[in-house]
């Protein structure tokens, strides 16, 4: 781990940004990204925003250009929070690694809206993305967190409808089960220092109070082992080839797992990297060597496809 990563990991998360709901009362505020900066657009690029009455979508490109191919960028932050500058910065890498344009969704939040809420939204995003000339076999998914759980869920629901797929996706620390049953979680709940406690042993009580608190919002009264809300419980035959990076100290570990598994036994190519040390969903830090890193094997698997 770099000097850089070990202070971030054992002095920021574990201080600010532990979302354990016996730490944390505000995640929202804490993973909402208010404290960041604006993102300006550098000179040479430009933003465009389209609406669609409940949420907005955007692209990033090169000023008075279009690209061939397009990534598809899905936001994480616990479908609790919105979309940060943090993922214009990543699409800047993007754009400046593939010769891409980028597209975003801000799509709907909980715990106000609930699943299948943010799903629709990504539906709709896929749609439009598709209305302004981008082809399938031109675009990469690529998500976060909630925004791996997205990526997998709309892969999943264009499979089962018979409508065409990306090339490819990408997953970085994909949070597919939301019921939290596997086995990372117990594994790592003393360890990982964005969602674990190190002075609790996971038990019942403890799985029943995360399940129930506000990062698992979006979930509230839906039944947890849908495939379209966990897809760790998908079928995963007919895909397409995945990427995914962990920390191996992170309670979501075995999310992608267990889905690189099902992918592999379908014959599909799943690649999955596992980072020692650092915390969930750690590539979106894009100053951390590890980050760049990272975000380079992403970049050189999406370019085998789009």
């Amino acid at each position: 781990m770099s000097f850089l990563g070990d202070m971030i990991t054992n002095v920021a998360v574990k201080r600010f940004l532990n979302l354990n709901p016996s730490h944390c009362k505000d995640p929202a505020r804490i993973i909402g990204g208010g404290h960041l900066p604006p993102f300006q657009v550098p000179q040479g690029y430009e933003r465009l925003e389209y609406s669609f009455g409940g949420f907005k979508s955007f692209l990033l490109k090169k000023q008075g250009g279009k690209a061939k191919n397009c990534v598809y960028l899905i936001h994480g932050g616990a479908f609790i929070a919105g979309l940060s500058s943090m993922y214009y910065q990543m699409g800047m890498t993007l754009i400046d690694a593939l010769g891409c344009d980028v597209y975003y969704i801000d799509y709907r939040l909980a715990p106000e809206y609930v699943y299948p809420c943010a799903l629709e939204d990504t539906r709709t995003g896929w749609a439009h993305l598709q209305s302004l000339g981008y082809l399938p076999e031109n675009t990469a998914l690529l998500g976060d967190s909630a925004g791996g759980n997205l990526v997998l869920a709309l892969l999943l629901s264009l499979r089962d409808a018979g409508r065409p797929m990306p090339a490819c996706g990408v997953c970085f620390s994909a949070w597919a089960d939301m019921a939290a049953n596997g086995a990372s979680y117990i594994a790592n709940y003393g360890k990982d220092p964005m969602f674990g406690d190190p002075t609790a042993v996971y038990s019942d009580e403890l799985k029943e109070r995360l399940l129930h608190s506000e990062i698992y919002s979006y979930a509230e009264g839906a039944d947890r082992k849908d495939p379209y809300l966990s897809p760790v419980y998908g079928d995963y035959h007919g895909f397409v080839p995945m990427y995914f990076v962990n920390s191996a100290d992170e309670i979501l570990l075995s999310d992608a797992q267990t889905i690189c598994e099902k992918l592999r036994a379908c014959g599909t190519e799943a690649v999955h990297d596992i980072c020692p040390g650092l915390f969930h969903a750690f590539p979106i830090f894009y100053f951390l060597p590890e980050a760049k890193e990272y975000m380079r094997r992403a970049c050189d698997f999406m370019a085998r496809f789009i």
